[in-house]
């Protein structure tokens, strides 16, 4: 693992980007003090006997996401008509603030 200062790294980034393609994890130092890490993407592989909710779940672990609370307003809803017509979006906007008015 390598050590490189900001400056050095922003004068040679392309030196350090081949180096991070390669496999390896530079650490970026501000005054003698770590700041960052730069290393290559994390490598997720699928489990073929892991379900959709243990994938999430684990992806939510390891911090690549945080997961919603309760379920979206549009579970279970059912889908809209589609209009036989073409829709004035503007004269619905324009009617729906008459209302309100």
């Amino acid at each position: 693992m390598r050590s490189v200062g900001v400056r050095e790294l922003k004068d040679n980034l392309s030196e350090y980007l081949r180096v991070v393609a390669e496999g390896e994890t530079v650490l970026v130092t501000l005054r003698d003090r770590v700041v960052a890490s730069l290393g290559p993407p994390p490598r997720f592989h699928h489990a073929g006997n892991e379900s959709g909710d243990e994938a999430l779940d684990r992806l939510a672990l390891s911090g690549i996401l945080r997961r919603g609370r309760g379920r979206p307003a549009s579970a279970g809803a059912e889908a809209l008509p589609v209009p036989s017509e073409p829709v004035d979006l503007q004269r619905l906007l324009d009617e729906s603030r008459d209302e309100r008015a």
